[in-house]
């Protein structure tokens, strides 16, 4: 295993290429995955096409102002090989011995879904809000807090009724020490002292 860095470029977008460090080993796959990760996509990996940014002469497609255009206008992707997602890296017509891969060029041209750049995020379809009876809240038992603890265990009969989902267990929560503080004065001045409060 010999780790390599390829240099990447998006079709249809403009900016500069992009580094990405991975094991020869590996697959297209998981050049899918890493560049994936690297630019933080929302789209399944495999939705992603690859192709060796190689000409017919065998050159790599050098990183300049003609690279520039040339990803901004519509590339024709049938000119380039397209890498399989099965094919290991150091297949010799990848990226395998004897391949120089050379500087300041690009070795693979990355294409997305079309409507990844535009498509806002998939919005969930709110569900009918649960319907609250307030006036539970004074049959409710008091919650009994460690000063000190940053674990809040919340019995299920104190969070029924507020809007939260459990599956009818008590309810976790963290506190960071920030709100130990904060969560100590509330609980003096209003929990401790006989108030009803709102949270």
């Amino acid at each position: 295993m010999v780790q390599v860095s390829l240099q990447c470029a998006i079709i249809g977008k403009a900016g500069d290429s992009f580094e990405v460090k991975i094991d020869d080993a590996k697959k297209v796959c998981n050049l899918k995955d890493a560049i994936k990760k690297m630019k933080m996509y929302q789209f399944p990996a495999d939705e992603m096409q690859l192709f060796l940014a190689k000409r017919k002469n065998g050159t790599w497609l050098p990183d300049d102002k003609t690279l520039d255009a040339m990803l901004q206008s519509e590339v024709d992707t049938s000119l380039f090989k397209k890498m399989r997602g099965s094919w290991k890296l150091h297949k010799k017509k990848l990226f395998g011995p004897g391949v120089a891969l050379g500087e300041d060029v690009v070795h693979v041209l990355v294409v997305v879904p079309v409507e990844t750049e535009s498509r806002p995020a998939k919005r969930q379809k709110p569900s009918d809000p649960p319907e609250i009876h307030w006036s539970d809240a004074e049959q409710r038992t008091r919650l009994q807090v460690q000063d000190d603890g940053q674990l809040i265990s919340i019995p299920a009969s104190c969070v029924k009724g507020t809007g939260v989902e459990t599956d009818h267990s008590s309810l976790v929560l963290f506190r960071r020490k920030e709100l130990i503080d904060e969560w100590n004065t509330i609980n003096h001045n209003s929990i401790q002292a006989s108030s009803i409060l709102w949270i």
